[in-house]
């Protein structure tokens, strides 16, 4: 159960690192769409319309961010769970090696 909790956890880190992925792309290309777009308006407001894409940019920028600090966060407890889930599975395999022994000592008696 612990190793199947640990391997759920796995799956949700894997699946956030694909939408962070996804993400990576849909930005990357708005941001080529943006481009396209500036250069064909760029006779109209060159200064304003630059300040406006730099700002976009930037929030794009940010946004990747925020989302490699979930997916870092989301590794960090993942770490930590599997340390806490592979320490409480050693606890009950020697429990299961003393009710063992415990059985054999009975069984002998």
């Amino acid at each position: 159960q612990l190793e199947s909790q640990a391997s759920l956890d796995a799956s949700a880190l894997e699946e956030m690192m694909h939408e962070l992925e996804s993400a990576q792309k849909e930005l990357l290309d708005q941001k080529n769409i943006a481009e396209d777009d500036r250069k064909k308006w760029r006779d109209q407001s060159e200064r304003e319309e630059d300040e406006e894409w730099h700002k976009k940019a930037q929030q794009y920028e940010a946004e990747v961010g925020e989302m490699r600090e979930k997916v870092i966060e989301a590794e960090k407890r993942l770490e930590v769970d599997m340390a806490r889930h592979d320490q409480e599975v050693m606890v009950l395999r020697d429990e299961c090696e003393m009710l063992h022994v415990n059985l054999k000592k009975s069984q002998i008696d």
